[in-house]
């Protein structure tokens, strides 16, 4: 994880800081929040997990129309656990010392609501061997943590007596926004043509 702090001199650095991170550049919030007299915060992770074997699933629209999209088949002995409402699978050490877990609604009420700890640490989840078909993702996703964090004993490095002249000379400065921005990549280990070579070989 990365933090990086520095002075919104001009709007375009913090745009610039953005794309050279891959992080998708917000005009309209560069145009409305960013001023000279203020400091931005970046947390900033970025998570990569090469898993499986590229493959090409297909799906089917309202209209009938059917098209290709890629997936990852992944095989090996994983944790499971099949309820009424859920179906909770866990894949340990899929890299960079992460587990995945997976949370599959079995009932239309459950998509709405976000996952727990709970489904993925339950003493009840038993090892199989399974064969999984998962979209490729790509998700970056950026929260503003000022109003959150302005709630806390933290409130007061943004208010206008906050010291941060250890950070800069600029008089006046203060801390204008603290963003958590967090990129989830999922791709696979090997293409189709790469197992097929390895397989005649």
């Amino acid at each position: 994880e990365l933090l990086d702090c520095r002075v919104r001199e001009a709007r375009h650095q913090v745009g610039d800081w953005w794309k050279r991170h891959g992080v998708p550049s917000d005009e309209k919030f560069l145009e409305e929040k960013v001023d000279n007299s203020q400091l931005v915060g970046l947390a900033f992770a970025r998570v990569s997990v090469s898993i499986g074997t590229s493959m090409v699933g297909s799906f089917h629209g309202v209209d009938g129309e059917v098209g290709g999209v890629q997936m990852l088949r992944v095989q090996g002995d994983f944790y499971r656990l099949v309820k009424a409402e859920s179906t909770t699978i866990v894949m340990e050490g899929v890299g960079e010392g992460l587990d995945l877990c997976l949370v599959l609604p079995n009932t239309p009420g459950l998509a709405t609501q976000l996952p727990t700890t709970e489904h993925c640490s339950s003493p009840e989840l038993k090892k199989s061997n399974l064969a999984i078909i998962l979209p490729r993702l790509a998700i970056t996703s950026r929260v503003a943590l000022k109003e959150s964090l302005s709630k806390s004993n933290l409130k007061i490095v943004f208010g206008e007596t906050a010291d941060l002249s250890l950070m800069s000379k600029q008089h006046g400065l203060r801390l204008g926004e603290l963003l958590q921005v967090v990129s989830f990549n999922v791709e696979a280990v090997k293409g189709i043509q790469e197992e097929e070579k390895g397989a005649e070989e």
